[in-house]
């Protein structure tokens, strides 16, 4: 019995020993991803994601092309960076990335998705054209996940708004959207407001954006929306 016990425990070692290590979880590749407008937003459009590997990129199409069957790819320019998470009172590091998606047709509605092997799930913009257009603006959602009626709120107004104006373009942000910019679980919350999978995102950052809990400024929180 002993003997049996040994060779499980030496079989065990082995696949422990040779298994490859995933250090990204079995989650999507890339995260915090967001759409931001280019120098011209007929023809171009920004692309920004955090990521924990190497090699991310945006595979992208128009909206009638679901599959992706005849989509492009813009590999993404990517920096390790370092920051402090208050929430674990830890510093983090991972690659943030930018793409620019370029000779884009005007007015027309495309969707992306961002990664390598596990894909982000699908989120969509539409280039800018010369129609009269209708845009969301938001401000002061102070996302905090120890009250969730905030990020709740926040999603019931984007759903009335929604409903009420059909042919929204874009989205601007005036700040003041977490609670504290050092707590990287608030940001998560925050980007996965249904807005940031719809619309290109204009957004101006708040003092909240740069404040630890103790409402002194940390610049280094820009690292999360920059």
């Amino acid at each position: 019995m002993k003997k049996f016990i040994g060779v499980l425990l030496i079989i065990g070692l082995f696949f422990l020993v040779t298994s490859p290590l995933k250090v990204h979880g079995d989650g999507p590749d890339a995260f915090l991803i967001v759409t931001n407008p280019s120098e011209d937003t007929s023809k171009e459009m920004n692309i920004a994601w955090h990521t924990n590997i190497l090699g991310t990129f945006v595979e992208y199409t128009i909206k009638e092309d679901s599959g992706f069957t005849s989509s492009n790819r813009v590999l993404g320019e990517c920096q390790a960076i370092t920051y402090y998470d208050e929430g674990i009172k830890a510093d983090i590091t991972d690659y943030k990335c930018d793409a620019t998606l370029t000779n884009l047709t005007s007015d027309t509605e495309y969707i992306y998705r961002v990664g390598k092997t596990n894909f982000s799930s699908t989120y969509g913009f539409t280039t800018s054209g010369t129609s009269a257009f209708t845009f969301m603006y938001f401000s002061d959602v102070h996302v905090y996940l120890p009250i969730p009626s905030r990020y709740n709120s926040a999603q019931k107004l984007i759903n009335v708004i929604e409903s009420k104006y059909r042919n929204l373009k874009f989205v601007v942000t005036g700040g003041d959207m977490t609670a504290y910019g050092t707590v990287r679980d608030d940001w998560k919350s925050y980007y996965s407001l249904s807005m940031f999978s719809k619309y290109m995102i204009a957004s101006t950052p708040g003092n909240h954006e740069y404040c630890d809990r103790s409402a002194e400024i940390y610049a280094d929180s820009r690292k999360y929306f920059d």
